[in-house]
C-alpha cells in the first residue's frame, strides 16, 4: 500500500482561527483531489504561531472539531497543531 502525503508550507494569520480553518479546509480539498491521503499543516497553522497569544485568546479543543469534521467529510487525514487553552497556561494540542 502506498500513502501519499501533502505538505503545506504557508504562513497563517495570527489569531484568525476561522480564516485559517477555512483555508485549511480548502487546502485539504485540493490535496485530496490530487490524490493525497493526508495533509501536514505547519506548526500552529490554525491559530498562527505567535507566543504573545494569551491563554484567553487561544482556542479550545472543542474548537478543533470543525477541522476534524471537515477532514472526515473530505476523506483525508490532517496533522495539525494549535495553541489551545490550558488550565493555567497555553498548551500545544496535536491532532
Amino acid at each position: 500500500m502506498t500513502l501519499k502525503i501533502a505538505i503545506l508550507q504557508k504562513r497563517s494569520k495570527i489569531r484568525a482561527f476561522e480564516k485559517n480553518t477555512e483555508d485549511a479546509e480548502a487546502l485539504m480539498k485540493e490535496a485530496g483531489s490530487n490524490g493525497a491521503d493526508i495533509l501536514l499543516l505547519p506548526e500552529c497553522y490554525l491559530t498562527g504561531y505567535d507566543l504573545t497569544i494569551t491563554n484567553d485568546e487561544a482556542i479550545t479543543e472543542s474548537d478543533l472539531n470543525e477541522i476534524r469534521n471537515a477532514a472526515g467529510k473530505i476523506g483525508i487525514g490532517v496533522v495539525a497543531t494549535a495553541l489551545t487553552k490550558g488550565e493555567n497556561a497555553l498548551e500545544i494540542l496535536r491532532m
